[in-house]
């Protein structure tokens, strides 16, 4: 496994600190795993910066670009 996703219902927890406790401690431990996270459903700065605060590699959603068709 190269990465993992982390779904956007769990994004939202950052906001609290169990939810912070609980990406970081997953980032760590997928880290130590040699395993990339990637989060999901990112809609703003202000959630990209705690996401990089605990550790989490890239992000995807709006926050990035929309949706797009592949052609």
């Amino acid at each position: 496994m190269d990465y993992i996703k982390i779904d956007g219902s769990f994004i939202r927890l950052d906001q609290s600190e169990d939810g912070r406790f609980f990406l970081q401690a997953l980032a760590g431990i997928a880290h130590g795993l040699g395993i990339r996270v990637i989060a999901e459903a990112v809609e703003n700065w202000a959630e990209w910066d705690v996401l990089k605060e605990l550790r989490i590699d890239g992000a995807q959603g709006y926050f990035f670009g929309a949706p797009q068709v592949l052609s």
